[in-house]
């Protein structure tokens, strides 16, 4: 009889090194955080290998004789960026690349902040990457990246506040304002227009449910902290008589500054972040006021309000509040937003709410109501009929 032959299977290793060659890779590397960190490290090298081209900016050798001579404000600044060019020029030298890197690093790591904002709001990592993006292709932070200014660290204030009080009202860990406070004293003394970002968030705030941080403390111990931070260039102002209300009176009956209608300023911020964004900034915008699950954000449309109603900021350069359409380009991914229906809706009311904001600037020749501005209350139900259709 045959005898029976049992077969065993001996398993064959495979090296070390072809498993791993085989095997997927890390899922974190291609997480929301890791492609936002791609997109920053590009705008980084970007940045990095353009600043040694078109020489020196006016600016620039402007900001490096204020190095030479440090004080508490200069007439048209306050004194952080004199100080950002000395600590640049101590320790990397005068080269263009040497003065413009931390220009670079504060527009890398406003990418960053955008995608942890994004995040924060519940977008997945399409909504992250898209967000990282946005500003990544703005054309003003393309421009203010690529010198060192004043404006180059404005974005990454406002970002980096927006982010703590979003983290505020998720946590409701008030703690969290006196970090708020610590980036808006150190933006005060950057640069003045942080002032507006403040004053539109109150405003929101206290049209909002989240007025009730106001019955705390620690709201009003965060804009403690950014007094004290701001206080010695407030001493310095009003020992020379704040020379720069008198820049700002000089340059208005100059008629440098051009007034604008809604619609023309809100064209400049347009213009100014990239015409493709403004889609994104809609459909952001939005997010914020017509979504019930973002309701507790809704605050975020004061800024926008305080701005596009106000018309001294309208007589004011666009780059000054152009930070601003950021945060709507931080909302969560499209698919959350139902596209498919609320998306023409809220493109439509913005529209319609804009032409009504044009119509209240536009007056005839004779100084008569125009016929258009006479339309208003149509306008006005026809923009309530796309909010109550969606």
């Amino acid at each position: 009889m045959p005898s029976a032959v049992a077969e065993i299977e001996v398993p064959i290793e495979v090296p070390a090194y072809e498993a791993a060659f085989d095997a997927p890779p890390p899922a974190r590397f291609w997480s929301g955080p890791a492609i936002v960190f791609y997109i920053a490290a590009a705008k980084l090298a970007i940045h990095l290998y353009a600043a040694r081209f078109y020489g020196y900016f006016a600016d620039e050798l402007y900001f490096m004789a204020c190095s030479r001579h440090l004080e508490w404000g200069y007439v048209d600044q306050p004194p952080l960026i004199a100080l950002i060019v000395r600590i640049e020029r101590v320790l990397f030298g005068d080269s263009l690349q040497s003065i413009r890197l931390f220009a670079a690093i504060a527009g890398a790591a406003t990418v960053l902040l955008a995608g942890c904002i994004a995040r924060e709001l519940g977008g997945k990592r399409f909504a992250q990457a898209l967000a990282a993006v946005a500003v990544l292709v703005a054309g003003v932070c393309l421009a203010m990246n690529h010198y060192i200014s004043m404006n180059a660290f404005e974005p990454l204030a406002w970002a980096g506040c927006a982010l703590i009080l979003i983290r505020i009202i998720k946590t409701g860990n008030q703690k969290l304002w006196l970090w708020f406070g610590l980036i808006g004293g150190i933006a005060l003394e950057n640069k003045y227009g942080i002032v507006f970002f403040a004053t539109g968030v109150i405003a929101g705030l206290l049209l909002t449910r989240q007025r009730s941080v106001f019955l705390k403390p620690w709201i009003w111990l965060g804009g403690l902290l950014a007094f004290l931070l701001f206080l010695p260039n407030l001493v310095w102002n009003i020992q020379h008589r704040f020379p720069f209300f008198e820049m700002l009176a000089n340059i208005r009956n100059s008629g440098r500054n051009v007034p604008l209608t809604h619609l023309q300023f809100l064209g400049q911020l347009g213009l100014h972040m990239n015409p493709v964004a403004v889609l994104i900034v809609l459909a952001g915008l939005y997010f914020f006021l017509g979504i019930r699950k973002a309701s507790n954000f809704a605050f975020w449309a004061g800024p926008r309000w305080f701005f596009s109603r106000s018309s001294c900021f309208r007589r004011m350069d666009a780059r000054i509040t152009s930070p601003l359409p950021i945060r709507c380009c931080l909302a969560p991914e499209p698919s959350r937003w139902r596209v498919g229906c609320h998306a023409p809706s809220a493109m439509a009311q913005t529209c319609i709410r804009l032409l009504v904001a044009h119509c209240r600037d536009h007056r005839s020749a004779d100084g008569g109501t125009s016929a258009l501005r006479r339309k208003l209350p149509s306008l006005h139900a026809v923009a309530a009929f796309f909010s109550a259709a969606y």
